[in-house]
């Protein structure tokens, strides 16, 4: 496990993270960091001004690059924490911490894609209610034997239409977003280059990255 400390100061030594601001406490929060489980636990030190993560005050929690983290008032990222803990390592070249989040990343995607899916299935099962109700009505309310059920079976089927192009669009908006966030996410955490259109377990057994030679999976 490694420690980093977060707190006012001036000039920050290694394996800490000093935040300018009169709001930050000395000794305000620290950061452990375990690679063997890939976790980064913040906890507050029993700070005056609190530390809040997704706007809620914390005491201790497991912390990920999508959160909004507040010291205080002052913003932090976790990128700043694996910063900090690089400065205290024997070799700079190693960047196993970060890479290690980017398993995260994979499995949140993988998530937000599925629920995407069936959220469209969902939307299949409604417009198949909304072709079949119409004809059933226009049997009911239409007396004239097959006018009815024709009259229904047309208003269902142009209703299918317009919900179908609607359901394709509001999908493949989803589905782009997504896209956009997990690019914007999955790249070597030194050179930036895109990991995109591999799993992440494919990463891992490369170890280091082609481009920039950091190391992803210590020996």
């Amino acid at each position: 496990m490694q420690v980093i400390l977060i707190g006012r100061g001036q000039q920050p030594l290694p394996g800490q993270v000093v935040l300018n601001s009169r709001g930050v406490s000395g000794q305000h929060a620290r950061a452990v960091i375990n690679p063997a489980q890939n976790t980064v636990v913040l906890e507050d030190l029993g700070s005056t001004n609190g530390t809040f993560v997704n706007g809620f005050r914390i005491k201790r929690k497991s912390i990920n690059h999508n959160d909004i983290i507040l010291v205080a008032d002052q913003r932090l990222s976790l990128q700043q924490i694996l910063d900090a803990a690089r400065t205290t390592r024997d070799d700079p070249n190693d960047y196993s911490l970060e890479f290690g989040k980017l398993q995260d990343v994979w499995d949140r995607y993988q998530l937000l894609l599925q629920q995407a899916r069936g959220n469209n299935n969902m939307d299949t099962f409604i417009t198949a209610c909304v072709i079949i109700a119409p004809a059933l009505l226009g049997t009911l309310f239409v007396p004239v034997p097959g006018v009815g059920t024709a009259v229904g079976s047309a208003v269902g089927l142009a209703a299918r239409e317009l919900m179908s192009k609607n359901k394709s669009a509001k999908t493949q908006n989803l589905v782009t977003d997504i896209e956009n966030d997990f690019k914007i996410q999955y790249v070597c955490p030194k050179c930036s280059r895109s990991l995109y259109g591999f799993p992440y377990e494919y990463h891992k057994k490369q170890r280091l990255c082609v481009q920039c030679k950091a190391i992803w999976v210590k020996s």
